[in-house]
């Protein structure tokens, strides 16, 4: 029976023994330039996998001289035999995955003299410094210095020292300064070396044709024996621009990422937001062979800044009032939408669809056009009563727009997308959602525009409630009534016209030596005068309103 005992108790040391010797630091940096980079690489040598769950690996910190608290914990993953994985701060994440090592994050912010124990299933395997003890500035010795620097376990060494040390030279020789990371995800254990590749970071963003910029980085996955030269190339010139148009990296910066910036680039194309293919490739004839024939690449998205051809102007989902006109307030039929033909030319909307997250709300009919710089106004149902643009009532009986949120998307013939919306809560306040600034401007609660504070304004201006038909008064060349530029259509109105004069004016109107004035309707807004002299005369066959 003592026999056994002894086996047993020599089965139990053996098992330990693997366990507090097998999980050690093998490399090390601390920074010599601001606060990155700073990690650890943690070196698996023992004979079997490393469970991360089943025995959590813990980092402790030992501040200028105090007992060691829990700095970072890993709960999950596993760690091949003989590999190695870094713990540390991100910029050191492009290397060690180059490197082929798993990367795990921690901002650490331990100094030169800060002493760390590595604790795994709840033994110590591996203590750097000395805890407890605080030795200045860093622990140093031999030249190895564990401040400012990139130290690596000396060739040899197989098992961690829970003792610790004050002098780092006897485990570690110093590698590179604090801010190169040659080395990190490369196992002591002499494990293959990386294969060469090309590493793209993520896109910072979309470009845009305003000249909206994009950022990303390329890095190599393994130092080449001579330079790699990547050329960079755009594959849509008339989109995007890329620069540097070339990188070169040695066997010396090969593990430092470089950033190439993507410019949008504008055109008078209302042509969408459109995907260009980013191509970093190896130049062959200027590279380590190593690297021949490698290339990757990324997307960015080039954003439009032209206007569609029609544009959502205005639109109601959550109505309070008589939108339409009839006389009747109903929650269905007093839903809107306003679209604005945004060219010089009339535009046939004919089988163009109207939807919304849930599916079809409207198809024009044949025979349905917008005028060049007016509305067409899409109602829910009811009779929509004295609009002076054309209106329409939703083909499916309803427009359903959810006050809650919704995306409105107009579709040609085709089923192409000519342009969407998507709102959120904002759109179930009893108001429209109409744009500040018309046609250009962004979507506000319509009581919140400036100048026309109101619940809602179909086939009107946001900003003035004018209607988008009505002929104003502009008065830029000179006060006659019969002179074109003084016009906003560039004519003179006629009998079939709603004219408007509204606003503040150098130049006020004057009907003069004019014995055939017309127009449909007159609005004179408050502030602003009509003169009309004893010889001449204004006919007007709807209404006149003098403010």
């Amino acid at each position: 029976m003592k026999t056994l005992n002894t086996l047993i108790i020599s089965f139990l040391f053996l098992l330990i023994s693997n366990i507090s010797y097998g999980q050690i630091i093998s490399q090390y940096i601390e920074t010599n330039s601001g606060s990155v980079p700073k990690g650890i690489e943690i070196w698996n040598n023992t004979s079997e996998v490393l469970d991360f769950s089943a025995n959590n690996l813990v980092v402790e910190k030992g501040s200028n001289g105090n007992t060691p608290s829990t700095d970072f914990t890993l709960s999950a993953g596993t760690l091949a035999v003989g590999d190695v994985i870094v713990i540390g701060t991100s910029d050191m994440q492009a290397t060690t995955e180059g490197n082929g090592a798993t990367f795990y994050f921690k901002g650490f912010t331990f100094n030169g003299d800060d002493a760390l124990v590595i604790i795994y299933g709840g033994t110590t395997t591996d203590v750097f410094g000395t805890p407890g003890s605080d030795p200045g500035s860093s622990w140093t010795g031999n030249g190895v210095d564990t401040r400012n620097n990139n130290i690596s376990l000396k060739s040899g060494i197989t098992t961690g020292d829970t003792d610790g040390f004050t002098d780092p030279s006897t485990r570690f020789e110093t590698t590179a300064d604090g801010s190169t990371l040659t080395g990190f995800g490369v196992s002591p254990s002499g494990s293959s070396a990386p294969t060469p590749g090309i590493t793209l970071s993520l896109l910072s963003g979309n470009t845009a044709e305003d000249g909206t910029t994009a950022t990303f980085t390329a890095v190599l996955n393994a130092a080449p024996a001579t330079d790699v030269v990547l050329n960079v190339t755009s594959g849509d010139a008339g989109e995007v621009t890329v620069t540097p148009s070339q990188l070169t990296f040695t066997s010396s910066n090969w593990d430092t990422p470089q950033t190439i910036i993507i410019t949008g680039l504008d055109d008078s194309d209302v042509d969408g937001d459109i995907d260009v293919t980013i191509t970093v490739a190896v130049d062959d004839s200027l590279s380590d062979d190593t690297y021949d024939g490698l290339s990757e690449t990324t997307t960015v998205t080039n954003e439009d800044n032209e206007l569609p051809p029609l544009i959502i102007n205005e639109f109601l989902a959550d109505p309070d009032g008589d939108a339409n006109g009839d006389g009747t307030t109903n929650t269905g039929d007093d839903e809107f939408l306003e679209i604005y033909n945004n060219t010089i030319s009339d535009i046939d909307v004919s089988g163009y669809m109207i939807n919304d997250s849930s599916g079809l709300r409207h198809t024009f009919p044949s025979g349905s056009v917008i005028p060049a710089g007016d509305v067409i106004v899409v109602f829910g149902g009811g009779t929509p009563t004295n609009f002076s643009c054309v209106t329409q009532i939703s083909s499916v009986g309803f427009l359903g727009l959810n006050n809650g949120g919704d995306t409105i998307t107009i579709l040609d013939a085709s089923s192409v997308v000519v342009t969407s919306y998507s709102y959120g809560s904002e759109g179930g306040d009893n108001q429209s959602l109409g744009r500040d600034v018309d046609i250009t401007g962004d979507f506000k609660k319509h009581s919140l525009i400036t100048g026309n504070p109101v619940d809602f304004s179909p086939g009107r201006y946001n900003e003035t409630n004018i209607p988008f038909s009505a002929v104003t008064w502009t008065g830029s060349t000179s006060s006659d009534w019969a002179t074109t530029s003084n016009w906003s259509t560039g004519a003179v109105p006629t009998s079939s016209d709603i004219v408007f004069i509204d606003g503040t004016f150098t130049n006020e109107p004057f009907i003069v030596s004019i014995t055939d004035a017309s127009a449909n309707s007159l609005f004179v807004a408050t502030g602003n005068t009509l003169t009309i002299d004893q010889s001449s005369s204004l006919t007007i066959s709807g209404d006149l309103t003098n403010n």
